[in-house]
């Protein structure tokens, strides 16, 4: 579902794959690889698609993200309904710093 809505989503924003790589920051082999359902974006790729293409979580994944999150503490679902929202390089802080404070309260290195 989410690979034939990324290039649906593509095709409705008149795109090449290469123009939406370049946009992104990425190979166009890896734009390819997610249409093709061979990969799916990481959570940072997936928000930048929705920013770049002008969709929703919800509508380029196919799911609703109140029903993914049903099973998670309402304080996390919150949380997630926020960092959905954020520019790609707002989000890549707060992501860098979760795993940072992650990393110290674990004892492991961070990426």
């Amino acid at each position: 579902m989410l690979a034939g809505n990324i290039k649906a989503a593509r095709l409705r924003a008149h795109l090449t794959q290469k123009e939406l790589a370049l946009r992104l920051g990425v190979p166009r082999e890896r734009i390819t690889a997610w249409e093709a359902g061979r990969f799916q974006p990481d959570i940072a790729n997936f928000m930048a698609l929705c920013r770049t293409l002008a969709v929703t979580p919800e509508s380029l994944s196919g799911a609703s993200l109140t029903d993914e999150l049903a099973d998670l503490p309402q304080p996390v679902a919150e949380l997630a309904h926020i960092l959905a929202g954020l520019p790609a390089p707002t989000f890549a802080v707060i992501r860098k710093l979760i795993l940072t404070v992650d990393a110290e309260l674990h004892g492991k290195a961070s990426d």
